[in-house]
């Protein structure tokens, strides 16, 4: 039976789990559950890779959308700055690869396309994305997503929630909330635990969303360098952030990118765990 004060769904491919704290009646938690599923599935529609008639689905096929929303000019922005500042291991032309491995679309599988910053052109009145280039924001689609929740807790009065999509979390309590590790190959286990009574905390793992096509096994973290899917001594990222956005999209970058860890942790005031091979055992 799902608890008077938690408001459950799914969405863009995960279950979430958004629990208030506070007390709060019946009326008030059933019209912040419509605004949630609202935003939802504004978001869904939008920027989901997997529907033609997307925005982005748009932008994947003609490349080119008329009067773009504001948020997905900022989205793009943000991407650019993670591409940066990532040494350009973060990297949303991904999607093609991950449709030519199986994960999305045939139709849509391309390489990753290396110049797409230098080619892209973004305005109030439009959005141009070169050929050849097949768009993912899925390396921090839930991290945004999950802040926008945020908002809207805090916009109807909301002091004390826990929001969890899919084991990312972010957490606005009076006393420090015990969260568990999941182990990435056992989630009835855990690596340990963290306390957290106000910002985010994300998982990423080669061992989650995994597939086997054509005798081959992939993941859905692709190193854009070669567009293989990554297959590196790291296995799982816990990231604490004061956000869910950075947290999720440090999350994959150090996985990726697992030496850059130092240099990240300080710029954006990051708490991380990267487990390897060793640390869990593996053989």
């Amino acid at each position: 039976m799902q608890k008077p004060r938690t408001i459950s769904f799914d969405g863009i491919g995960t279950h979430w789990e958004c629990e208030i704290i506070d007390d709060i009646e019946l009326s008030k938690l059933n019209t912040i559950k419509a605004i949630i599923l609202d935003k939802l599935d504004d978001f869904t529609n939008k920027y989901s890779r997997f529907d033609d008639n997307s925005l982005i689905g748009k932008l994947n096929t003609s490349h080119y959308i008329a009067n773009p929303p504001k948020e997905m000019c900022e989205m793009f922005c943000f991407a650019k700055k993670m591409f940066e500042v990532s040494d350009r291991a973060f990297d949303i032309t991904v999607g093609g690869e991950l449709s030519a491995k199986g994960y999305g679309q045939v139709s849509n599988a391309e390489k990753v396309n290396h110049e797409f910053w230098d080619n892209i052109k973004i305005s109030d009145d439009h959005i141009a994305t070169p050929l050849y280039s097949v768009i993912d924001f899925g390396g921090f689609g839930k991290g945004w997503l999950i802040d926008c929740f945020v908002d809207i807790f805090r916009d109807n009065g909301i002091r004390q929630f826990i929001i969890n999509g899919g084991g990312d979390l972010f957490v606005q309590a009076d006393k420090p909330i015990n969260i568990a590790l999941e182990h990435p190959f056992d989630s009835s286990l855990s690596v340990g635990q963290t306390l957290i009574s106000k910002g985010a905390l994300a998982v990423s793992s080669t061992a989650k969303r995994a597939w086997v096509q054509n005798s081959k096994s992939y993941n859905h973290i692709i190193n854009p360098v070669n567009g293989k899917s990554l297959n590196g001594d790291i296995i799982s990222t816990f990231i604490k952030a004061d956000t869910a956005l950075i947290a999720d999209t440090m999350a994959t970058i150090l996985l990726i990118r697992p030496d850059l860890d130092q240099v990240l942790s300080e710029q954006f005031n990051l708490k991380t765990i990267l487990l390897s091979n060793d640390q869990l055992k593996i053989k």
